[in-house]
């Protein structure tokens, strides 16, 4: 079979991936070493492809888009971000595998599109057992003699060359400190012979999902080959239930109704100010406090709903989509509310990075209840995922641009040293026990703040900072090549310049 020719190929890159991140990511943090493993782990998948295999056009910004996520880990130092551009990367570069095998993903259904993830996911379980297979079966009496023959020469050539390196790298390292100091880390690499087991395990597991990955690119699975948004766009992958339009739109009206009546509410009550609701006997700090929360869920489910509407409505008659785009249309109210409530708190009580998430949410919310307005009223739904995954990729580019922590860090400083920015005009002290939470993010905000800060809240961000310097040194320390990364490097150079004890 075709595949066969790169058996060879796909063991060989597989059992490399697993030395990569063995050495660069296992007992390391986490940094550079991150694009590293997934540009790697691309270029491999694409030295697998078949000559001739096209990518679909749609297809193409999978693997810049996985790379870019990958490189976001070694430019923040924000566990929450990071997690959440961890899974971006994951879900991206297994889009990009797939694509690689032949799939067209982007064009695809929403139901199709988790079929192909599972998939992909099996493949990268089981896939390495199909490989193992073929191994066996083209490894031949005469086969270990070829491979010797093959490659006897590089091995000859590298017995030879490693000593020279040596005794090159050593005289570079005697003439330069900073040669010196460069190759030390690089190849400090200290082996305690209780690790072999569990390094040779890094080693394997991660050769046996590479493997499968890559089996599954050679071999181009027909069963990858799904229905695209193109002409069989209206087809289901699996049977669904239709809903009639009646009963469809006796849910509409009755949810109309209700928003309505909510939406009459906030127009009196919280849009209407603070006399409006002190009238009601309840605070305007508590009003503000309770509510976005669930208004986001709110948010949420009629994004849910809207979408399995119309998956299995029979029939879109006109008052259909009147009553929905008129729930679309007071969803937008109920978020509005939502972000109000939202901007009072931060005016009250400053920022954290919770809130900062929940306004990107409310960004994002906003951006996807604007596309399905668009799209039912186009009779256009089958692209309304493709629209709220590419809002979801816009909005996730955007913090990382951001940077929460930093900015949350910036507005609280903000708040502590121009009292006019605070309602009321009521000076408030900087909150150093919320700030010795964050990261390496926060640490050049809080260095450069430290001229404009009262001498008891510079004494307070001082103690915070050099605190946070012990701990950079013990969690993530520069020595570390593998792990570095921009926020961190950025972090120790503000802390350097910070006045003796």
């Amino acid at each position: 079979m075709p595949i066969d020719r790169y058996i060879r190929r796909i063991v060989l890159l597989a059992l490399a991936l697993g030395i990569v991140v063995e050495l660069g990511v296992d007992r390391h943090v986490l940094g550079i070493n991150v694009p590293i493993v997934v540009a790697g782990s691309l270029l491999a998948a694409w030295l697998v492809r078949p000559k001739g295999r096209r990518i679909d056009s749609l297809d193409l910004w999978l693997a810049p888009a996985a790379l870019l996520f990958a490189a976001f880990v070694a430019v923040r130092a924000d566990s929450a971000l990071i997690t959440i551009d961890l899974a971006a990367t994951l879900v991206l570069a297994g889009a990009s595998i797939a694509a690689l095998a032949g799939a067209a993903v982007t064009r695809r259904t929403l139901a199709a599109g988790l079929v192909l993830a599972a998939q992909v996911a099996a493949a990268a379980g089981v896939g390495a057992v199909a490989v193992a297979e073929r191994v066996r079966g083209i490894w031949r009496p005469g086969a270990a003699t070829a491979v010797f023959a093959r490659y006897g020469a590089v091995a000859r050539g590298l017995l030879i060359g490693i000593p020279l390196l040596i005794v090159f790298g050593v005289l570079f390292a005697a003439a330069d400190p900073i040669f010196e100091s460069i190759a030390n880390r690089v190849f400090d690499i200290q082996l305690d012979p209780g690790d072999v087991p569990a390094r040779v395990f890094v080693v394997v597991a991660t050769a046996w999902f590479a493997a499968g990955l890559l089996w599954l690119v050679a071999a181009g699975d027909a069963a990858l080959q799904a229905r695209s948004l193109g002409a069989a766009a209206n087809a289901p992958t699996i049977p669904l239930p239709r809903l009639g339009s009646t009963e469809a739109l006796t849910v509409l009206v009755a949810l109309d109704v209700l928003f309505g009546a909510f939406v009459v509410l906030q127009v009196a009550y919280l849009f209407g100010g603070a006399d409006t609701i002190a009238a009601s006997g309840v605070t305007y700090a508590n009003y503000a406090r309770r509510g976005f929360f669930e208004l986001l869920a709110v948010v949420f489910l009629v994004g849910a709903l809207i979408g399995g509407f119309e998956a299995v409505v029979a029939i879109r008659t006109r008052p259909y989509v009147v009553a929905m785009l008129g729930l679309i249309a007071l969803t937008a109210v109920v978020l509005a509310s939502s972000f109000l409530r939202l901007r009072l708190y931060q005016d009250a009580y400053g920022w954290t990075e919770l809130r900062f998430y929940v306004l990107a949410s409310i960004g994002f919310l906003a951006v996807s209840l604007a596309a399905a307005a668009w799209f039912v009223a186009r009779n256009g739904s089958r692209w309304l995922p493709h629209a709220v995954s590419a809002a979801g990729v816009a909005v996730l580019i955007g913090i990382n641009a951001i940077g929460p922590q930093a900015y949350v860090t910036a507005r609280n400083l903000e708040r502590a040293i121009d009292p006019s920015v605070v309602p009321g005009g009521v000076r408030v002290p900087v909150d150093t026990e919320y700030l010795a939470t964050l990261q390496a993010d926060a640490v050049p905000e809080l260095v450069d703040a430290l001229p404009r800060l009262s001498e008891v809240s510079r004494a307070q961000v001082l103690v915070t900072l050099r605190q946070f310097g012990e701990r950079l040194d013990e969690e993530a320390p520069a020595s570390d090549i593998p792990g570095w990364n921009l926020s961190r490097e950025l972090a120790r150079r503000a802390l350097a310049t910070l006045p003796t004890r």
